[in-house]
C-alpha cells in the first residue's frame, strides 16, 4: 500500500509540475472537438487564430516577435518607438490592423481594448497577415536559420471563403506546409 501511495503522489506531482496555463486569446474560439495543445510545434510557433469573423496572428517566440515587428515597422512607417518595441514583445497576438497597432501597444492593459480586436484585414487590396507572416519568416529564419511553424486554429463555423483566403495567402507566401493539431499531436499537411 505504500508503495502504491507513493506512486501515486509521484504522478501527482509529475503532472502538476507539467500543467501549462491555458493562454487567454481575444477571442472566443469554439474548436472542433479534437483539439490539441498548440504550443507542441516547438516554441518557434505562429498560430493563425480565425474566430467571429476576425483574424489574428500570434508570433510564439519573443525574439522573432521582436523582429517581425521591427520589419513591420520599418516597411510600413508605423512610427513606434524602442519602448514601444519592448512593451510588443510581451503581446503574443496581434488582432488590429497595422495602423492601429500604436495604440493597441500603449493600452495593451485594457482589457475592452484586447476583447474588441477588429482582426487583421485578409483582403487582396491590403493584405496585412500576408505581411505579418513574411515579416515573421523572416524575422525567424534571422534569429534560427529556418522558417517558424504556421499552424491554423479557426472556429467551427468559420465559412470556407475565409479558410480558402487564408490558404491562398500561405500559398502566396511560398508555405505550402502547415501543421494542424489532432488529439495532441502535430500532423504535417
Amino acid at each position: 500500500m505504500t508503495a502504491m501511495c507513493d506512486v501515486a503522489f509521484l504522478l501527482l506531482a509529475f503532472f502538476i509540475l507539467t500543467a501549462k496555463p491555458k493562454q487567454w486569446l481575444p477571442v472566443d474560439v469554439k474548436l472542433p472537438v479534437v483539439k490539441g495543445d498548440i504550443s507542441e510545434g516547438g516554441a518557434n510557433v505562429a498560430v493563425i487564430i480565425i474566430a467571429q469573423d476576425r483574424v489574428m496572428f500570434e508570433i510564439g517566440d519573443v525574439n522573432v516577435r521582436r523582429r517581425a515587428l521591427s520589419g513591420m515597422n520599418a516597411d510600413d512607417h508605423l512610427g513606434l518607438s524602442a519602448e514601444e518595441v519592448e512593451k510588443f514583445e510581451k503581446i503574443s497576438t496581434i488582432g488590429v490592423p497595422a495602423g492601429g497597432l500604436k495604440n493597441y501597444i500603449d493600452n495593451y492593459y485594457n482589457s475592452d481594448l484586447f476583447y474588441s480586436q477588429p482582426g487583421i484585414d485578409i483582403t487582396p487590396a491590403n493584405d496585412e497577415l500576408g505581411q505579418w507572416i513574411f515579416q515573421g519568416k523572416k524575422a525567424s529564419n534571422a534569429v534560427y536559420g529556418y522558417d517558424e511553424w504556421i499552424l491554423i486554429e479557426a472556429d467551427k463555423r468559420t465559412p470556407y471563403p475565409v479558410i480558402e483566403r487564408i490558404f491562398n495567402i500561405l500559398q502566396d507566401q511560398q508555405i505550402l506546409k502547415f501543421g494542424l493539431q489532432y488529439y495532441g499531436r502535430t500532423i504535417k499537411e
